[in-house]
């Protein structure tokens, strides 16, 4: 059985104390690295001077630190329950966007692809032709993006525009002609940061690479360049973090149908809290 170990460059620490248990490198030899390599950091170099092997690389498997921003008005006791779960469960169990959406007799059927709303029934099963027009966003939003999405790396995630109501909210608005993002905040629905722990498997493929080029690839060489993907990342952002004193963006997307339990729910923020361990200014 391989070693298993977290692997979280959420924040410059963490970047580096992964990098160095991942790499059995120790932090100080790899912070003068990045010294030495400011902007020019090349992965195939700085493996070949450490002499790390590709088999090092996937002997050991990881579990991906990252953040997901929510808002409910249960203190998170749905997501301690279920776990953090997909757009699509949200809306079939208990809680409180599904609570919020019965409330205003919006009634979803995600299995019979409609949705019925005062007098009218909205057919979600047809072909879908472009995000521009309401239904097919909603379509896009619930059957083909419903999946848990978080980020590796991002300056503040408080101002991705997510803070104040769920993304699917926007939507819905526009299909149903009601200003539900308005509706949502005005219910006390908080916002929180969730930091979560994943196996490098339940993520998409396209999260580090073009999906249109993975078919040229083994599975072991996209594990592979997974993980050389992970270092070169890292490296970006210790650089931006000894120079720039600035973040990047990077994103992380799950696999559909995949869930996060509670026990992999490693840490619930408030926005001050977050803040304040992120060193968050603005």
């Amino acid at each position: 059985m391989k070693k298993q170990i977290v692997f979280d460059f959420t924040r410059f620490e963490e970047t580096l104390s992964s990098l160095s248990n991942y790499l059995n490198v120790s932090e100080e030899r790899i912070s003068r690295y990045a010294l030495r390599h400011k902007d020019t950091f090349n992965v195939e170099d700085f493996l070949e001077e450490f002499e790390i092997t590709d088999e090092k690389l996937l002997n050991i498997d990881l579990l991906m630190s990252s953040l997901h921003v929510t808002t409910n008005n249960d203190k998170c006791e749905s997501i301690k329950k279920y776990g953090l779960i997909s757009l699509q469960k949200a809306i079939e169990l208990d809680t409180p966007l599904s609570n919020f959406l019965k409330s205003r007799d919006i009634f979803i059927d995600v299995q019979k692809k409609e949705i019925q709303y005062k007098d009218k029934v909205f057919d979600l099963g047809k072909n879908f032709e472009s995000v521009s027009n309401p239904i097919d966003a909603v379509i896009r939003k619930l059957y083909m993006d419903y999946q848990i999405n978080s980020f590796f790396n991002y300056g503040n995630v408080l101002t991705y525009g997510v803070q104040n109501n769920p993304e699917f909210l926007f939507d819905l608005s526009n299909l149903l002609k009601e200003n539900l993002t308005f509706e949502w905040f005005q219910r006390k629905n908080d916002c929180y940061v969730l930091k979560i722990n994943v196996p490098l498997d339940n993520i998409e493929d396209y999260t580090f690479l073009d999906e249109h080029n993975k078919e040229n690839f083994s599975f072991s060489e996209l594990e592979l360049l997974k993980r050389k993907w992970i270092i070169k990342q890292s490296f970006e952002k210790l650089n931006d973090d000894f120079f720039y004193s600035s973040m990047g963006e990077c994103y992380c997307y799950l696999k559909v149908g995949i869930s996060i339990p509670s026990e992999n729910i490693v840490n619930i923020y408030s926005p001050e809290e977050y803040r304040e361990v992120y060193r968050i200014n603005d």
